[in-house]
Protein backbone atom coordinates (compact mmCIF):
# COMPACT_ATOMS: atom_id res chain seq x y z
CA UNK A 1 0.00 0.00 0.00
CA UNK A 2 2.97 2.45 0.66
CA UNK A 3 4.59 1.94 -2.40
CA UNK A 4 1.00 3.07 -3.99
CA UNK A 5 1.21 6.16 -2.57
CA UNK A 6 5.03 6.92 -2.84
CA UNK A 7 4.41 5.90 -6.83
CA UNK A 8 1.74 8.78 -6.84
CA UNK A 9 3.66 11.75 -5.19
CA UNK A 10 6.57 10.27 -7.43
CA UNK A 11 3.82 10.87 -10.18
CA UNK A 12 2.64 14.38 -8.76
CA UNK A 13 6.18 15.79 -8.72
CA UNK A 14 6.67 14.67 -11.95
CA UNK A 15 3.73 16.70 -13.40
CA UNK A 16 4.98 19.63 -10.60
CA UNK A 17 8.11 19.99 -12.91
CA UNK A 18 6.80 19.51 -15.77
CA UNK A 19 4.11 22.64 -15.65
CA UNK A 20 6.96 24.75 -13.90
CA UNK A 21 8.94 24.13 -16.58
CA UNK A 22 6.85 24.93 -19.40
CA UNK A 23 5.50 28.10 -17.21
CA UNK A 24 9.38 28.83 -17.14
CA UNK A 25 9.48 27.97 -21.02
CA UNK A 26 6.40 31.12 -21.84
CA UNK A 27 8.13 33.60 -19.75
CA UNK A 28 10.98 33.33 -21.48
CA UNK A 29 9.52 32.91 -24.52
CA UNK A 30 7.58 36.12 -24.23
CA UNK A 31 10.65 38.09 -22.97
CA UNK A 32 12.26 37.00 -26.12
CA UNK A 33 15.05 35.47 -24.03
CA UNK A 34 17.52 32.29 -25.78
CA UNK A 35 17.88 29.44 -23.62
CA UNK A 36 21.57 30.22 -23.91
CA UNK A 37 21.33 34.08 -22.51
CA UNK A 38 18.75 32.85 -19.73
CA UNK A 39 21.52 29.96 -18.75
CA UNK A 40 24.64 32.93 -18.98
CA UNK A 41 22.16 35.55 -16.84
CA UNK A 42 22.03 32.84 -14.15
CA UNK A 43 25.55 31.25 -14.47
CA UNK A 44 24.33 27.68 -15.74
CA UNK A 45 24.30 25.90 -19.16
CA UNK A 46 21.64 25.48 -21.77
CA UNK A 47 21.42 22.54 -21.07
CA UNK A 48 20.48 22.88 -17.70
CA UNK A 49 17.85 25.57 -19.17
CA UNK A 50 16.53 23.16 -21.76
CA UNK A 51 16.30 20.05 -19.02
CA UNK A 52 14.70 22.64 -16.50
CA UNK A 53 11.61 24.02 -19.46
CA UNK A 54 11.08 19.52 -20.61
CA UNK A 55 10.04 19.25 -16.43
CA UNK A 56 13.40 16.78 -16.81
CA UNK A 57 16.18 18.53 -14.28
CA UNK A 58 16.11 18.21 -10.59
CA UNK A 59 15.51 22.12 -10.21
CA UNK A 60 15.94 23.84 -6.67
CA UNK A 61 13.39 26.46 -5.46
CA UNK A 62 16.68 28.61 -5.10
CA UNK A 63 17.44 28.09 -9.41
CA UNK A 64 13.50 29.20 -9.37
CA UNK A 65 14.02 32.60 -8.22
CA UNK A 66 17.14 33.01 -10.26
CA UNK A 67 15.41 32.64 -13.42
CA UNK A 68 12.41 35.21 -11.85
CA UNK A 69 14.82 37.45 -11.48
CA UNK A 70 16.68 36.54 -14.61
CA UNK A 71 13.49 37.45 -16.64
CA UNK A 72 11.76 39.89 -14.40
CA UNK A 73 8.60 38.30 -13.78
CA UNK A 74 7.50 37.15 -10.19
CA UNK A 75 8.20 33.90 -9.14
CA UNK A 76 5.00 32.85 -7.88
CA UNK A 77 3.79 32.84 -11.71
CA UNK A 78 5.70 29.50 -11.93
CA UNK A 79 3.44 27.96 -9.69
CA UNK A 80 -0.11 29.08 -10.77
CA UNK A 81 -2.68 26.91 -10.99
CA UNK A 82 -3.71 26.06 -14.63
CA UNK A 83 -6.12 28.52 -15.80
CA UNK A 84 -4.75 31.59 -13.97
CA UNK A 85 -2.62 34.04 -14.80
CA UNK A 86 -0.58 37.32 -13.66
CA UNK A 87 -1.96 40.75 -14.46
CA UNK A 88 -0.39 44.27 -14.79
CA UNK A 89 -0.70 44.30 -10.96
CA UNK A 90 0.95 41.04 -10.46
CA UNK A 91 -1.93 39.47 -9.25
CA UNK A 92 -3.28 36.17 -9.86
CA UNK A 93 -6.41 35.73 -11.61
CA UNK A 94 -8.57 33.01 -12.89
Amino acid sequence: MAGKKRRGVVAAKAADFIQVGYRIQQARRQKKVSQAELAKRIGMTQAAISLFEAGVGNMRIGTVYQIARALDVPVFQFFLPDGCRVVADETAVP
